[in-house]
């Protein structure tokens, strides 16, 4: 690949993760003569914008996207392209790997990209920054303890984060019964919220005229009023919508 020319080089400011999934995309299929926008349809037009400019950056695609360095990658493991990805690196951010060497702050790595790029955008600084400092976690090199820690969903390359336990089905005889471990059941006047185990919210408002609603409506609405009241624990009773509802309809009964 060719040496940049002084002053050439801007660093990438997109999500690394965009960056580093969309070549491991590339390299898994024969690659065409350009890379142009036909081959990134699935991504945003900004996405598609810096992509380009990230490959040009790093001279994987030349001026007119034709595919250059990216060639050099096809057939290469994941280990190669790590270690590619720290030649990178360490080439194109020689002030900032000086910083870190240092063992810098924060701040003098923010300044770095500020005077060695020329940028004035403290929020272009902070995205680009964020990418240098996936690059290099990535490539195994351990930037200064000093610096910003990074996080998977920030610009991080797929890290797999905990699943969460998939709360068991419920069928509706099962709903009616309390578990010793459901969460709370919110009761306010005739609106119930209950926050389900693995994570939804369910929110019912009760609006009924008891005196023209008909037997299976009341019915119905008096069977979610019961399975929600079953998974949850109530926090007050007073004022719920069932109670009101049947003690008014007992009431028309007896008159009838």
């Amino acid at each position: 690949m060719d040496e940049p020319k002084p002053g050439e080089f801007r660093p990438p400011y997109l999500s690394f993760a965009t960056f580093w999934s969309f070549l491991d995309t590339m390299l898994a299929q024969p690659l065409p003569p350009k890379i142009d926008r036909s081959m990134m349809r699935s991504k945003s037009g900004s996405d598609q914008v810096s992509l380009t400019a990230a490959m040009k950056a790093f001279g994987l695609i030349g001026d007119n996207q034709e595919v250059t360095g990216l060639s050099e990658l096809a057939g290469r493991d994941e280990a190669a392209r790590t270690s590619w990805l720290a030649l990178m690196v360490r080439k194109y951010y020689p002030a900032q790997m000086a910083v870190s060497e240092q063992n810098g702050t924060e701040q003098q790595l923010k300044d770095s990209f500020r005077d060695a790029f020329q940028m004035g955008s403290a929020d272009t600084i902070r995205k680009a920054m964020t990418f240098y400092l996936h690059a290099a976690r990535t490539a195994g090199i351990e930037p200064s303890p000093h610096f910003p820690t990074t996080r998977s969903g920030s610009g991080a390359p797929g890290s797999p984060k905990p699943r969460r336990t998939a709360a068991k089905r419920k069928s509706s005889g099962d709903a009616a019964k309390v578990s010793e471990d459901s969460t709370v059941l919110q009761i306010d006047g005739d609106t119930y919220t209950l926050t389900l185990k693995s994570g939804p919210v369910v929110t019912m408002a009760v609006k009924m005229n008891v005196m023209e609603a008909s037997v299976s409506d009341r019915n119905f609405i008096f069977k979610l009023v019961d399975a929600l009241r079953g998974y949850g624990k109530p926090t007050k009773t007073s004022g719920s919508a069932k109670e009101a509802a049947g003690q008014a309809t007992k009431d028309a009964e007896d008159t009838s």
